[in-house]
């Protein structure tokens, strides 16, 4: 119940920015497909911070709803919500004025650069908006609400594609016209996503004349939320080498992988809501000292997950050539793009399993060293793959089977760090009894 809505919600979500790059690959061409795949790894670079301290107020609320501390978490709500109104702010001003420089350093080919510049800019003029939304979701997810985000995402989502069509099609706009789409639809569900905040029920009410920041909630969230968001901005770092290495293979190579990023998206988002699960679950029965529950949570989001992730091997290996020219006809384009979708389709659910054990880790407050070693296993290894291994071979398939080698070795690190605290948490339980 708490799975399904939020599947759905961030599958709807990738489809309506899928519809970006569908509209702008079909009617404007594979150049302005090219501009704004260019700036996916660049914009979660930047972003990514502010995501992962998205995640600590999801988990502060999570944990104080667990202990049945209803005043501690109004005032992590309250917090929350103020940090997203400020941390979209600052990104609205950094990644306007940061977009040319770092897309000319990460050698985005030219005769796309203009259009992927002219596309970040305007979209980070939305932060604002994307990060209350984001803050929003995660302090109703904490309180066992899937439903409302995912209704808030369908009619934005539904928005943003109709100012697709009517922006690109009729009035002729290219990326220019997909960004102003997408901040339109981004402030309304910031809109709504308020509004049922300030009349909801219960502890996580909001009221917008009490924002404030708590110094207790704040450190709770910077704790949890300042190494995961430092741990998703390295990830950006690595994706950004890997965004380079494909910008060497040509324009065609980066529409391919443009193409096969937002399938993947589709993946990512309906596996990444067990990830969701394992953390809210994990962090609301942390702070009820249920520990004995863990196993049951893990074991059951590695079961659902392994069922979803089979369905997309059976889909995306037979028909993923297909997929990708929904996006773009040209062959070239198809075909740099199934290398990624094959070899990402047939490992992904070891993507899943590695999100969960981290989720389930970050959930009991050993968010840093959840982040170490998601450093250590994903960042470095990627900078050291492209580095060391890639020169050797420096084909597509050398490029991306490193994603699957990392997801391992963050999945053995993780579960022998939730093992070990779950002992530790057992017997420091045991000892108080």
């Amino acid at each position: 119940r708490f799975v399904i809505p939020l599947a759905i919600m961030s599958i709807l979500q990738n489809l309506y920015n899928a519809a970006d790059i569908i509209v702008v690959g079909n009617f404007a061409g594979a150049n302005a497909l090219a501009s704004v795949g260019a700036t996916s790894s660049s914009i979660n670079l930047i972003v990514n911070l502010f995501i992962g301290l998205s995640l600590g107020a999801s988990v502060t609320v999570s944990q104080f709803l667990g202990e049945g501390n209803l005043k501690k978490v109004s005032k992590a709500v309250h917090t929350s919500v103020l940090i997203s109104i400020i941390g979209g702010t600052l990104l609205m001003i950094i990644g306007f004025f940061i977009a040319r420089p770092l897309l000319t350093v990460l050698k985005t080919p030219p005769e796309v650069l203009d259009g992927a510049v002219l596309y970040m800019k305007i979209y980070f003029i939305g932060m604002p908006g994307s990060m209350i939304f984001n803050y929003g979701s995660g302090i109703l997810r904490a309180d066992g609400n899937t439903k409302t985000p995912l209704k808030i995402s369908m009619i934005a989502g539904v928005l943003n594609v109709l100012l697709n069509l009517l922006f690109v099609i009729v009035l002729k706009m290219s990326v220019d016209g997909v960004a102003y789409a997408t901040i339109i639809s981004q402030y309304i569900s910031a809109f709504l996503t308020l509004r049922v905040l300030c009349h909801s029920g219960g502890a996580t009410r909001l009221s917008l004349r009490a924002l404030r920041i708590d110094k207790e909630a704040l450190f709770k969230i910077l704790k949890i939320g300042v190494p995961s968001g430092i741990n998703s901005s390295l990830f950006s770092i690595s994706n950004v080498l890997i965004q380079s290495t494909v910008n060497s293979f040509g324009a065609a190579a980066v529409a391919g992988n443009s193409a096969a990023g937002s399938i993947e998206a589709f993946q990512y988002a309906a596996l990444n809501s067990f990830y969701q699960a394992a953390l809210t679950f994990t962090a609301q029965n942390y702070g009820a000292k249920k520990y004995e529950r863990f196993k049951r949570i893990i074991g059951a989001c590695f079961l659902s997950a392994t069922v979803v992730a089979t369905f997309f091997v059976l889909l995306l290996v037979p028909f993923g050539r297909e997929f990708i020219m929904i996006y773009n006809k040209a062959p070239e384009v198809v075909e740099f793009g199934y290398i990624k979708v094959l070899i990402l389709s047939v490992t992904y659910v070891l993507c899943t399993y590695q999100e969960v054990i981290t989720g389930a880790v970050r959930a009991i407050g050993k968010s840093f060293s959840a982040m170490i070693n998601s450093v250590f296993g994903i960042c470095i290894f990627r900078v050291l793959w492209i580095y060391l291994v890639f020169p050797l071979f420096k084909t597509p398939e050398c490029l991306f089977i490193s994603y699957p080698v990392s997801w391992i070795l963050v999945l053995v690190m993780n579960s022998i760090l939730f093992y070990l605290s779950i002992k530790k948490l057992k017997k420091q339980k045991e000892s108080a009894e």
